[in-house]
């Protein structure tokens, strides 16, 4: 009787893993930290503007590392666009909180001339 578990493991160190086979028919890429991070800040970016984070993931636009070809980095093109984006938003969110700070004082303005308290003649 031949034993079987000793022809399954030559059979086993001899052929290639399945990550060495996927490789050998396509190319297998990792995603690299800067997508990652990516990834994350548009989450947050979704939830601080209510948008939807599925438009934000199909805007990202990823190419081979030059480093190290097994992984996916950000296209230095995409970080360009995406950092302007962030800077129009900054500065339409300092816009709005000083049209509303205005708004504020000029409602508290009213408020006061038109004040339906009468004020006191003199204390005591």
């Amino acid at each position: 009787m031949k034993n079987t578990s000793t022809t399954l493991e030559s059979q086993q160190s001899e052929s290639p893993s399945s990550e060495e086979k996927l490789a050998d028919e396509r190319k297998i890429f990792r995603l690299s930290d800067d997508v990652i991070a990516m990834v994350r800040e548009l989450v947050q970016l979704s939830l601080l503007t209510g948008t939807n984070i599925v438009d934000h993931l199909r805007s990202v636009v990823v190419e081979a590392s030059p480093e190290d070809g097994r992984f996916i980095t950000l296209c230095p093109e995409y970080i360009e666009a995406y950092n302007r984006q962030v800077e129009a938003l900054s500065k339409e969110a300092e816009t709005r909180m000083h049209e509303l700070q205005n708004q504020l004082a000029t409602e508290a303005e009213v408020l006061s001339a038109g004040s339906l308290v009468p004020e006191r003649k003199g204390s005591n």
